[in-house]
C-alpha cells in the first residue's frame, strides 16, 4: 500500500509512490529530512509530520536501501498513527494494547526502555550487569565526542552512563541494557516460549491478546 493513499500530503517531492514496505525496509530514500530540529522537537507531531511532507528522497523511492537510523522511528511512528482507529502513536499502542495485556516480568538482569535511574539501580542490585572496573569509570566524566555530535546537544555524561535524563528520552525511541546471558534467556521465548516459562517455573501460559492475534 502507498503511504500517500492515506496520508495525501506525504505524496509531494516523488514520495507519491513510497509503500509502507518501502519504509519498513529502509528503502524510502528519506534517511535525512532536510531541515535541522531540536530534541525538544522530537515529540511535536505536527512539525515532524511537516517535515516528512517537505522533504526530498535522496534517492528513488523503492531502488535503493539505506539504513535510515536518525528517521525510521519518526517515519513509522506517524503512518501508524494514520493507521490507527485512535490515531494513537507506536509508544501509546504499545503501553495500552501490548504491555498492559500481554507483557509478563520475568526475572533477568535487564531493564527495558531508556534507562532511568530506578530501572538501573535495579540491574546493578541484582548483580552481573557490569563489572568493577566500568562500575569505577562512572565517576569519570568524559568530553564532548560522537555522540554528542550525532544528538547536536552537549551533556555531562560518563562512560556510556549518563548523569542526566538523556534528551532522547523524550521522543518515541525503544532502548534498554542487559547483561549477556539475560539477554539470550530474553530473546529464547521468541523460539520456544514453551520451554522458557518452563524453565523458569513459571508455568506455561498465552495472554488474551496473544490469543486474538
Amino acid at each position: 500500500m502507498q503511504v500517500s493513499t492515506f496520508w495525501p500530503k506525504f505524496a509531494k517531492h516523488g514520495k507519491a509512490d513510497v509503500t509502507i514496505r518501502d519504509v519498513l525496509d529502509h528503502k524510502a530514500g528519506l534517511v535525512s529530512f532536510g531541515p535541522e530540529f531540536g530534541i525538544e522537537d522530537a515529540r511535536k507531531s505536527e512539525l515532524i509530520s511537516t517535515l516528512i511532507e517537505e522533504a526530498v528522497p535522496l534517492w528513488t523511492p523503492g531502488t535503493k536501501r539505506g539504513y535510515h537510523a536518525l528517521s525510521y522511528g519518526f517515519l513509522v511512528d506517524e503512518v501508524i498513527k494514520r493507521l490507527h482507529p485512535q490515531k494513537h502513536s507506536v509508544s501509546q499502542i504499545y503501553e495500552d494494547e501490548v504491555w498492559s495485556e500481554a507483557v509478563t516480568e520475568l526475572p533477568l538482569i535487564s531493564c527495558m526502555g531508556v534507562g532511568t535511574a530506578e530501572g538501573f539501580a535495579k540491574a546493578i542490585h541484582q548483580k552481573g550487569l557490569i563489572s568493577n572496573e566500568v562500575w569505577k569509570s562512572l565517576c569519570s566524566p568524559t568530553t564532548i565526542d560522537e555522540e554528542d555530535i550525532v544528538l547536536s546537544h552537549r551533556k555531562p555524561f560518563g562512560h556510556g552512563f549518563t548523569y542526566e535524563p538523556h534528551p532522547v528520552y523524550k521522543g518515541n525511541v525503544s532502548e534498554g541494557f542487559s547483561n549477556l546471558h539475560s539477554a539470550a534467556k530474553f530473546f529464547l521465548i521468541h523460539s520456544n516460549r514453551s520451554g522458557l516459562y518452563e524453565w523458569l517455573g513459571m508455568g506455561y501460559k498465552w495472554s488474551k491478546w496473544t490469543e486474538e492475534t
